[in-house]
């Protein structure tokens, strides 16, 4: 999987994410390991275009700490099993933290 440096801010969160809260506990424990190590042990996944598909605490982790740039593992559309486009089009897509069904399991 390639791995890119993005600012935070440019993170686009779909809608599906964005109307959720992660419990506090975890957003402790992943800014807790990013403080200690400058990254996480599993990196924010996004798409091509910077669509967050999984990782939303860590995401959220990082606003809280003030990061301004990190390193995130890009879902290239051959490593997917689902299209790329739909996410890219911010459409309702199955993620395991809202739905259930993670889009890169199988």
């Amino acid at each position: 999987m390639v791995s890119k440096t993005v600012k935070v801010s440019d993170i686009r969160i779909p809608q599906a994410f964005a109307k959720t809260t992660p419990k506090q506990e975890k957003i402790q424990k992943f800014k807790d390991e990013y403080f200690l190590s400058g990254d996480f042990q599993k990196r924010i996944l996004v798409t091509e275009q910077n669509l967050l598909v999984d990782g939303y605490a860590r995401y959220v982790a990082l606003q809280e700490l003030g990061t301004k740039e990190c390193v995130v593992d890009v879902l290239a559309a051959e490593n997917k099993p689902v299209s790329v486009s739909k996410v890219a089009k911010n459409l309702e897509i199955e993620t395991m933290y809202v739905f259930g069904v993670h889009p890169t399991s199988h």
